[in-house]
């Protein structure tokens, strides 16, 4: 039969192990979580910026079609600024990335 420190001593190293497999699992898992996490939260925001951007750049169309803008000077500006959204909207779509891309661009290149 075993002595009692010799279960004991067995007992601890298997105790350890245990602990250093749960370690190894927990940092694995951890780091995969945050990672996703993180994915998420730009994905988000990124969707915030692009319907930001649309509806910016679709009032100014709007603006520009049923107010016409006073004076040329004013023209030239929200002109400017249909411009800078299309252009936004256009990096932030990424068109070679899939057909849905390519068609609204051309929706946006449409409007403009």
């Amino acid at each position: 039969m075993l002595e009692k420190d010799t279960v004991v001593a067995i007992g601890v190293v298997f105790t350890a192990f245990i602990g250093l497999l749960n370690l190894g699992y927990s940092f694995r898992h951890n780091r995969r979580a945050s990672y996703v996490t993180s994915v998420t939260v730009t994905r988000v925001k990124w969707i915030g910026d692009v319907r930001d951007n649309l509806s910016r750049f679709m009032s100014l169309i709007y603006q520009c079609a049923v107010a016409a803008p006073s004076s040329e000077s004013e023209g030239d500006k929200i002109f400017q600024e249909i411009a800078h959204k299309r252009k936004l909207l256009r990096l932030q779509l990424a068109p070679k990335e899939s057909a849905f891309d390519r068609a609204f661009e051309q929706e946006i290149e449409t409007l403009y």
